[in-house]
């Protein structure tokens, strides 16, 4: 793991292997520090379902646990997440204390809101990362994870299943029940080491696997990837998508491949990902069709491939690098000027 800030928040990074953890390891173990790993996995999954309806808590847990699937997580330091809370409790109770007063007399709504004008959250970076958020759509039905990141409570129904040969989703219900608990600790005010879970420390999340197979050498699958809505427009959604194009994390590629939302295009784009039809025929035929998504995918720059230690004089080089923007100016051209 690894510490980076993120417009002013700090957050440690880890790329966990979940099926490694949940099976092969003692399931009280911890790989993050102070978290059982069942309990990690219960709030990664919570996230992606919250954020991707469209998607069953099935198929993410299906492929958040696959042998070759590792996720990539930004989670905040226990400290730092109690001190929020307490925050913004106060910050609540003043405004109680407020509508209180202007019920009583005491004080005017425009005294009020007055004072409010001036608060307010900065918000910087990642102005499309709205689309990897857990916004609530209605009309829609509840989730089975809707209590872990809002107010509103959830069905009661089991998410547990033993359709398959290692149920992941095992323990889930108590889960839920400890984050209720958590949360009705923090609303009574009674904040300590108790009330912060997982749930509250989990900013982000993307997993991803390497495919295996004569045809599917060197491409990589973005599966799943998701920013919590209070975390966004902090540039969390553009790191995570910047780490999965780093071959450091990912090790060498030759294509990262996404079905991507339709209202999360614009994101991808922004990050070097293309739906040209040409383009993406050559890798199309590797992966799984995901219903209602478009399929992208992301070539590295020839110079994150040819380098001096691979034999190329550094005239060759310059060149490839040239090639590269020439390549970026003409996909400017094609897919923003029309």
């Amino acid at each position: 793991d690894s510490n980076c800030f993120v417009a002013t928040m700090s957050v440690a990074t880890f790329v966990i292997n979940f099926r490694r953890i949940i099976v092969d390891e003692d399931l009280d173990g911890m790989a993050v520090d102070g978290v059982r790993n069942r309990d990690l996995l219960h709030a990664v999954v919570a996230l992606y379902d919250q954020s991707l309806p469209d998607v069953t808590t099935d198929i993410i847990y299906s492929h958040v646990c696959r042998a070759a699937s590792r996720s990539l997580l930004f989670i905040r330091d226990k400290e730092g997440t109690l001190q929020e809370m307490m925050e913004k409790h106060a910050k609540q109770q003043n405004r109680d204390k407020q509508e209180t007063d202007v019920l009583n007399g005491e004080a005017t709504a425009e005294d009020v809101l007055a004072q409010a004008s001036g608060g307010g959250e900065v918000e910087e970076d990642g102005k499309d990362e709205a689309v990897l958020d857990d916004e609530e759509s209605s009309g829609e039905e509840p989730g089975i994870f809707d209590d872990v990141y809002s107010d509103t409570e959830s069905s009661e129904d089991s998410i547990e299943s033993s359709d398959t040969e290692e149920d992941f989703s095992a323990g889930s219900k108590d889960f839920i029940a400890a984050v209720k608990h958590r949360r009705s600790l923090r609303n009574a005010g009674k904040f300590g080491d108790d009330c912060v879970g997982i749930e509250s420390r989990l900013a982000g999340a993307a997993s991803f696997e390497r495919l295996v197979g004569k045809d599917e050498l060197g491409v990589v699958q973005l599966s799943l990837i998701a920013v919590r809505k209070r975390y966004r427009r902090r540039g969390l959604g553009k790191r995570l998508i910047n780490m999965i194009k780093d071959s450091s994390v990912i090790s060498n590629f030759s294509c990262i491949i996404a079905y991507v939302d339709h209202g999360a295009l614009k994101f991808f784009r922004k990050h070097g990902f293309t739906d040209d039809i040409i383009i993406s025929s050559k890798f199309k035929h590797v992966s799984e069709h995901w219903e209602n998504s478009t399929f992208m995918c992301y070539l590295p720059p020839y110079s994150d491939l040819i380098t001096e230690s691979s034999g190329k004089t550094a005239q060759d080089v310059a060149a490839f690098c040239m090639l590269d923007t020439d390549i970026s100016e003409w996909y400017f051209c094609v897919h923003c000027m029309g």
